[in-house]
């Protein structure tokens, strides 16, 4: 600082490189990147050796890896110095979870890179955009990258489709056996290819699911071909969380091959690939109704990412994410917001815009709807999506059509979720999500929640009206049956118990309502058995009635909700 203000530019860059790489050891990587910064706005008076060095080793995650007769060797003078300092400040904004900023840094460094270094730096300039939400732009870059390599990146949804189809068939007819080579032994265009589509996997991952399955099935042939041991590991990572798509047999193959990314893991010894298999565990256990489970293990990944690796703010994202469901589901909606609120401010801070979206779409609405204050839910997701670029139906807008209808619900206009549902179902049919159990179960409890709230409040009006939102109901309830999920189960209960009860068959309903909230407690979903036990005094009325829904509205009220009545309309809808 006294050098620069003295007018000695020269040596101020000398020092601040210096002090970048202090900074950086230290893992103050935001730090790190101002000193890098301030370099760069001298670089050519920079001494070489304090350019020299540049950190070029991938951090876990997945950062710049070691290139023979990269820059920082064969390109003398000025060039190099710049170079050098741009990719030390890529990684420091990768590191300290500045997506856009450390994708710009990386672009910047590529220009003038000899090609293979070029390529690759490119490559982490489209990941960073990506991971971090700026979708289009992260989808540009992308494009030329997957060019140079002859990939490409198609468009149509039939495209994308049979890319997928291509390659999960290959997959199953070579099977998942693998001969272990060091990557020393391989083309380096092979690891190469096998990085760019990780790249495309991870980023495209959740704004384009189609996509991302495509590329992480595509990532998992090429690695089990190269029998690279950590690349292999962190493709069966990825394969894992894919398989959460169905409960039973999904769940039984991601186990086994957690197991074998496990085993790889330990034998690379890189505690990002022992983290992020368990965070991929955790989404599993989490989409199949675990809730525990995925809550533990998602909560041992992040301790671990956090305490020993560097540039994994996208597997950090995933692992709030998904315990964010888990306390939700679980009915814990204080602890939930006290998960979400520091989250939620450290996303905004760094520009990651797919994580703030994600968060304020996908659950952290509950939290203002629980204190009472639809409006503010409401804004909340509308002001998140208002910054997320749209350019086709994606997972967030799915995620928007659910918050918005469960809004609806709540402030008592069923009729306007119905709507927005139906106005949607082709396009949320054909964005893939419905493949994943999870969500194939909330969007179809969501609709049947719609028409079941809808006919509540037509019955002594429209009774024609009123006895086409029952059947509606009554097929969703009856999809949900057929999950054969243990959580999912006591779901359909209740909507048949709401059914029941408006057709007049009290004591059907009461009986399921019953069964219900057993199954709610066996599934550790507290909050939608509390909901299941209030709708069931209502029925039972008298004393008995009313001391189930003092134990119901008393237990919600330790959890933030303050108006226990509207909450029921949303976790056991339909009844009058």
């Amino acid at each position: 600082m006294h050098f620069r203000r003295a007018g000695r530019i020269d040596k101020a860059a000398h020092y601040a490189v210096q002090a970048g790489d202090r900074a950086a050891e230290a893992l103050a990587f935001d730090r790190a990147a101002e000193h890098y910064a301030a370099a760069l706005e001298a670089a050519p008076g920079v001494a070489r050796e304090a350019a020299q060095g540049v950190a070029a080793e991938a951090a876990p995650g997945g950062a710049l890896e070691a290139a023979p007769g990269g820059a920082a060797e064969a390109a003398p003078g000025v060039a190099l110095e710049a170079r050098a300092l741009r990719v030390k400040l890529a990684l420091a904004l990768r590191n300290a979870g500045r997506g856009a900023e450390a994708a710009r840094a990386y672009a910047a460094a590529a220009e003038g890179a000899a090609p293979h270094e070029s390529l690759d730096l490119r490559r982490c300039a489209a990941e960073q955009l990506l991971v971090s939400g700026h979708i289009e732009e992260g989808k540009r870059a992308l494009r030329g990258v997957l060019a140079t390599v002859g990939m490409r990146l198609v468009e149509r949804r039939w495209a994308v489709l049979l890319s997928l189809l291509f390659w999960r068939l290959l997959l199953r007819l070579r099977g998942f056996r693998f001969r272990e080579r060091d990557a020393r032994e391989l083309p380096a265009e092979v690891l190469t290819r096998l990085d760019i589509c990780w790249s495309a996997a991870v980023g495209l991952a959740m704004a384009d699911v189609l996509q991302g399955a495509a590329f992480q099935a595509r990532h998992l042939f090429l690695a089990l071909r190269a029998g690279e041991p950590y690349r292999l590991a962190r493709g069966f990572s990825t394969e894992i969380g894919h398989l959460g798509t169905d409960h039973a047999a999904g769940r039984r193959l991601a186990h086994r091959r957690y197991r074998t990314a496990a085993s790889l893991a330990e034998k690379v010894g890189d505690p990002y690939l022992v983290g992020v298999n368990k965070c991929m565990l955790g989404v599993v256990e989490c989409l199949s109704g675990r809730w525990a489970e995925g809550l533990a293990l998602c909560r041992e990944a992040e301790e671990l990412l956090r305490a020993r690796c560097a540039g994994v703010a996208w597997e950090l994202g995933t692992t709030s994410r998904f315990m964010m469901v888990a306390h939700y589901h679980r009915g814990e909606l204080d602890a939930l917001a006290r998960l979400a609120a520091p989250r939620i401010a450290d996303a905004d801070a760094r520009g990651d815009l797919y994580a703030a979206t994600f968060f304020r779409v996908g659950l952290t609405y509950i939290v203002p709807l629980a204190a009472d204050r639809p409006d503010a839910a409401r804004d909340e997701v509308l002001g998140a999506m208002a910054r997320w670029p749209r350019r086709s139906f994606d997972h967030l807008d799915c995620l928007e059509t659910m918050a918005l209808g469960r809004i609806d619900l709540y402030v008592g206009a069923p009729l306007a979720a119905r709507q927005r549902i139906r106005e949607r179902w082709r396009k949320i049919a054909g964005s893939f999500l419905p493949r994943f159990q999870y969500y194939r179960v909330l969007i179809h409890h969501l609709r049947a929640s719609a028409a079941l709230e809808a006919a509540a409040r037509e019955a002594s009006g429209d009774a024609r009206l009123a006895r086409t939102l029952l059947g509606e109901a009554e097929r969703d309830a009856r999809r949900l049956s057929r999950e054969g999920a243990p959580w999912v189960a006591p779901m359909a209960m209740s909507l048949r118990a709401a059914i029941a009860a408006q057709r007049g068959q009290a004591a059907s309903a009461l009986s399921l309502l019953v069964a219900a909230a057993a199954a709610f407690d066996e599934c550790e979903m507290a909050l939608f058995a509390a909901c299941a036990r209030r709708r069931r005094g209502q029925l039972l009325g008298g004393e008995e009635g009313r001391a189930l829904i003092q134990a119901a509205d008393a237990w919600m009220a330790g959890q933030g909700i303050r108006d226990p009545a509207r909450i029921a309309a949303i976790f056991a809808p339909g009844f009058r």
